[in-house]
């Protein structure tokens, strides 16, 4: 029997061997099953806006009241109702001095 193995490699030829093929197996292990990636696989705060396709993001999957006016370019967003007008204004009178600012002990 040992006849038909007259050459065996060693413990580090072996090593070699195998990291080889670790590495030539590339990403194949990383996603098993289906070369896809979910929301399980990101981590929060990671994507942004360049990283998303056009017209992926639509107002069906926006949470309502989530976004802000700075979230908009000028002139996106309708002006809203104008304030009324004062009916009657009280006068300015003369401003008091302010008390002098006491030390702290």
């Amino acid at each position: 029997m040992w006849l038909k193995f007259k050459w065996m490699p060693s413990g580090p030829t072996a090593i070699a061997f195998t990291a080889l093929l670790v590495a030539l197996s590339g990403t194949a292990v990383a996603l098993p099953g289906s070369n896809a990636v979910d929301s399980g696989d990101i981590k929060n705060q990671t994507v942004r806006g360049k990283d998303l396709r056009r017209n992926a993001v639509t107002s069906a999957k926006v949470k309502n009241g989530s976004l802000l006016a700075a979230d908009f370019r000028s002139g996106q967003l309708p002006a809203g109702a104008g304030a009324r007008p004062a009916r009657r204004a009280t006068p300015v009178r003369r401003a008091t001095p302010a008390p002098p600012l006491r030390s702290p002990r």
